[in-house]
């Protein structure tokens, strides 16, 4: 019965939608810029277009100025059985310098759903389930004749959109990578004595010299970005933007304080976030309309190409929709928040119903790229009821795709993009790139310094960290230290008394890692930053602290969760890291000036969870009595959500050993 209604649901929603007025037929690329309203700041300009790139899906520019481009040819379906896989990997080129990519070299082919792509030793990382593989050119034909297998395992089953995609390099030197809400137990070929790592629908990530593998907190479908301080956000169909704020290690910290959430939705829990197309399109259900429904290719834009106000703006395709959307990420507690800086309006809107943006990415220029994917139809069959999936064209279109650039109307940009690294590029001059304004370059100056780890300029680096021009530089030099094992408590110390919070909460969390062994010096100033004046690093400072036993530990929590009580990640923070001191807290707490609001309350309820956990029946008892004799009449609230969360817990703990009424 509920697929009949679906059915019919469907199959009035395509009945009576109104003619458009707008071309039903593709159309130029010349004139689908045309059709583009755009934010009136900014202009678009064509990079490449079919046939020279069919089917864009990721790209990427390398040291050399050279534009890889993925091209996922087989979506939705793969090709006629047969036929051999149909995706494919082009290098572009740029020769004569006028910014459009007219040299076309087929680098791979063979894939079946390629989708994800970075440079990486003077070849690429490619995404293609199960595999991530590694591709390199070693002979100049422009065709890799090296592809190896790095890993494998992952699953290929269910959708050819959910699959491990966007291979990220992090802060840290690894490579993350997004699962696609798929699961696998992934090995390396070249590691074959370990034992495989389920994925179980987590994130992923990678060590590219080691190949240790790790799964993470997030379960993304086709979108991750990272911000300038290497905070990493994801986006799923139905929410266009997830910061993960916890890792694993943290969440497991404390075995008797159950967290179930390590990811914030930046637009929050309530209705459906609103976009404004303008053209004519279809959802499978008139209950999405008019909201993201394939939220993809998320990107925080990091260049000086667009307007000074743009810079940190996080941007999110909705290939349904036609859409770019675009916002403004504002603070929220230890996470953040998201706003649309116009209403009603999108960043970029078109009336061409075969606008498929489906990736975003920050080129060397400054500017924004966008892979236009040029389809009739991109929704996938699985999601289709049968009749429906029938009658749909999802073919037309595989011989087409474009690749646009953003730039703001008044930038200056060099056409030619992006001046090539010189082959002799010494690696003090690397070290000056990671104060360049463009995003881009500074993350290439920190990949090309992981690959020439033999020769890593510690002395530029650590000078770098301490007198660097950027924040972003500083923060970059630190965790390159940290990385080739060099980094000492002089440039701890110095990160922790950044005037930039982002470096101060990035040194805090570095800084867990060398407590157990470092001075007293080091473990004071760690313990200082509970009086941060950045909430972020108060909280980056409470999950620091779980790491190692100080005498000043828990009043420095204590004072934490204080500051703190109104944010909820920062609650968890210290809950995670209490450890064994979990009653003193709670009658620390007691004790606050401020013993009111919903904050307040859930912290005494969750110290009463880890307590009931914890402690034996009779402290429990004990505990029950003391809270109820002692509390005066205005503390009703908070003594009931003590009592709920010693309670709740202790019932469950009582279930558990098959007793009952121990109060």
């Amino acid at each position: 019965m509920a697929y009949r209604i679906l059915l019919i649901l469907s199959l009035l929603l395509i009945e009576a939608h109104p003619a458009s007025s707008e071309p039903v037929d593709p159309v130029s690329p010349p004139d689908s810029l045309k059709l583009f309203q755009l934010n009136p700041e900014v202009e678009a300009s064509l990079v490449s277009n079919e046939p020279n790139i069919l089917d864009p899906v990721a790209l990427a520019f390398d040291e050399w100025g050279r534009l890889y481009v993925v091209e996922n040819i087989g979506y939705p379906s793969g090709p006629p059985e047969g036929d051999p896989p149909a995706g494919r990997i082009a290098r572009l080129e740029d020769k004569d310098g006028d910014g459009y990519y007219e040299s076309r070299v087929t680098f791979a082919d063979g894939f079946t759903f390629p989708n994800g792509i970075l440079p990486w030793e003077g070849g690429v990382i490619v995404t293609c389930a199960p595999e991530v593989l590694y591709l390199k050119d070693t002979d100049g034909d422009g065709r890799a004749d090296i592809r190896q297998i790095w890993l494998t395992g992952f699953s290929k089953g269910g959708s050819t959109q959910l699959r491990v995609s966007h291979p990220t390099l992090g802060l840290d030197g690894w490579i993350y990578l997004t699962n696609g809400l798929s699961g696998g137990e992934v090995t390396s070929p070249k590691h074959p004595d370990r034992k495989p790592v389920e994925t179980k629908r987590n994130d992923f990530r990678f060590n590219p010299e080691t190949f240790e593998v790790e799964i993470i907190p997030g379960q993304a479908q086709f979108g991750q970005t990272f911000d300038d301080y290497g905070r990493r956000f994801v986006c799923s169909n139905r929410k266009p933007a997830e910061h993960v704020v916890l890792d694993f290690e943290s969440l497991s910290r404390n075995p008797y304080f159950p967290v179930t959430q390590a990811v914030q939705n930046l637009y929050g829990t309530g209705d459906p976030v609103r976009l404004f197309p303008i053209s004519d399109n279809i959802t499978t259900a008139i209950s999405h309309a008019q909201t993201f429904t394939a939220a993809c290719g998320l990107q925080i834009y990091r260049g000086a190409a667009l307007p000074l106000d743009f810079y940190g703006n996080q941007f999110v395709c909705d290939p349904t929709g036609n859409l770019v959307h675009r916002a403004v990420r504002e603070p929220d507690g230890a996470s953040f928040s998201a706003e649309r800086p116009k209403e009603k309006v999108e960043f970029l809107a078109s009336t061409d119903n075969w606008f498929r943006p489906v990736n975003l990415a920050n080129g060397p220029d400054g500017a924004l790229y966008l892979c236009d994917m040029y389809r009739k139809t991109i929704e996938h069959p699985t999601y289709l009821p049968e009749a429906i999936r029938a009658i749909t064209d999802f073919e037309t279109g595989k011989d087409m795709g474009r690749i646009y650039r953003f730039k703001g109307k008044s930038t200056e940009i060099d056409a030619h993009i992006p001046p090539q690294f010189p082959a002799d590029m010494k690696t003090a001059d690397l070290v000056e790139l990671l104060d360049n304004p463009n995003s881009w370059w500074r993350e290439a100056a920190q990949r090309l310094l992981i690959e020439r780890k033999a020769e890593a300029p510690l002395e530029l680096l650590r000078k770098k960290m301490t007198h660097g021009e950027i924040p972003q530089g500083r923060v970059l030099a630190l965790w390159l230290l940290e990385g080739f094992d060099s980094l000492s408590e002089k440039e701890i110390l110095a990160g922790l008394s950044d005037s930039e919070p982002g470096v101060r909460e990035n040194s805090v969390k570095l800084a867990g890692r060398h407590l157990q062994e470092g001075s007293d010096n080091l473990k004071r100033s760690v313990l200082a930053h509970s009086e941060d004046p950045d909430l972020r690093v108060r909280f980056q400072t409470a999950l620091t602290l779980g790491e190692f036993d100080s005498p000043g530990k828990f009043d420095a929590l204590s004072q934490i969760a204080e500051k703190g009580i109104d944010d909820s990640w920062t609650r968890t923070a210290v809950l995670c890291s209490v450890g064994d001191n979990a009653g003193e807290l709670l009658a620390e707490a007691l004790e606050w000036r401020d013993r009111t609001g919903e904050g307040y309350r859930d912290f005494l309820k969750s110290i009463c969870i880890i307590l009931a956990n914890q402690e034996s029946l009779e402290s429990i008892r004990d505990r029950v009595s003391v809270l109820t004799e002692t509390a005066a009449p205005e503390d009703a609230e908070w003594e009931e959500a003590a009592l709920v969360g010693l309670i709740e817990s202790l019932q469950k703990k009582s279930e558990a050993r098959g007793q009952k009424d121990l109060l």
